[in-house]
């Protein structure tokens, strides 16, 4: 019973921590969407995704790297949760809800990297791009008009 309980705590402060994620970043409490731009599909994670990548990641650095990832779990240990055990469930919950928001950042922006260098110059467009989020650029990029094909 007490590893059950023990289990529970570490992923309910990995699931605090995809939280503290999700309202430190600008999507906040967004629901999860699909960007369709291109025929590309980006799937964009939202709020309850932060949430169980934050409990999945704080439960396996807990179960691979705590204090009883090398105990017989047959015999039932008695557990030991810590203070430092819960504050590493937070910080890897924040940062393994952070890494999946930095992949999808990537492929936004890598596609609209491609939008914007097929695109006629447009120094407004640019500066824009420069204090928005990834979701933001993208459609920026997408709006731009694109140069004619040269023939």
């Amino acid at each position: 019973m007490w590893m059950s309980i023990s289990m529970a705590i570490i992923a309910l402060a990995g699931a605090l921590g995809g939280i503290l994620n999700a309202m430190a970043s600008d999507t906040g409490l967004r629901q999860p969407d699909l960007v369709l731009e291109s025929g590309a599909h980006i799937w964009r994670p939202g709020f309850w995704s932060n949430v169980v990548f934050g409990a999945a990641a704080a439960f396996v650095s807990w179960a691979v790297y705590g204090p009883l990832s090398s105990a017989d779990l047959m015999t039932l240990p008695q557990p030991q949760l810590s203070l430092a055990s819960i504050g590493g469930a937070l910080l890897v919950g924040m940062s393994g809800a952070r890494w999946l928001k930095s992949e999808v950042d990537k492929k936004m922006l890598t596609l609209a990297a491609s939008k914007a260098a097929a695109a006629d110059a447009d120094p407004q467009a640019a500066q824009e791009m420069l204090v928005v989020p990834p979701a933001d650029v993208l459609k920026i990029a997408a709006e731009m008009a694109p140069v004619p094909p040269a023939r």
